[in-house]
């Protein structure tokens, strides 16, 4: 699901409410946002105090480049949603949408429906950072009259 080799939670860290069920982690959140991992941090601690959750049930920890422990958060389905859908408000209209239409009986319920959602979610995203990209490049063909080298290109996609 994400572009990068992310590190993974250090097994002993994964939160039992995590344990045997899918999860993704704050880790993977900030890559497919493109959001700075701290920030997505903030984020899910804000959201989850609005909810009464206690954070410490969703924390786990993962080992950084230079081999130090670091924290994380990892969330289960409905959280995980409960979190991305924060991020994009299409998403969060979908979701309304589709519990509506199960509750109404003109829906089916989807197997797993949190991954359907967060993966809607990531190519919204992805679609919108590769817009952001032509559009850059775009402007800096007007403004330069040529293509972008490879090192102006590498800046201009950064997120």
């Amino acid at each position: 699901m994400t572009t990068k080799n992310l590190p993974a939670p250090i097994p002993e860290s994964v939160p039992e409410v995590c344990r045997n069920v899918p999860f993704m982690t704050s880790l993977e959140i900030a890559d497919m946002t493109g959001k700075q991992h701290g920030h997505v941090m903030r984020d899910i601690e804000r959201e989850l105090e609005k909810i009464g959750e206690g954070l410490s049930r969703f924390g786990a920890s993962y080992l950084n480049a230079q081999n130090k422990r670091q924290p994380c958060y990892a969330l289960p389905g409905e959280y995980l949603l409960f979190i991305a859908s924060a991020y994009d408000a299409k998403l969060r209209m979908q979701i309304i949408r589709h519990w509506s239409a199960l509750n109404n009986g003109t829906a089916q319920p989807v197997k797993d429906a949190a991954n359907v959602f967060v993966g809607r979610l990531i190519e919204g995203t992805r679609a919108q950072r590769h817009a952001r990209i032509a559009a850059d490049v775009e402007q800096f063909r007007l403004l330069n009259g040529r293509e972008p080298t490879s090192k102006e290109r590498f800046w201009l996609e950064k997120p």
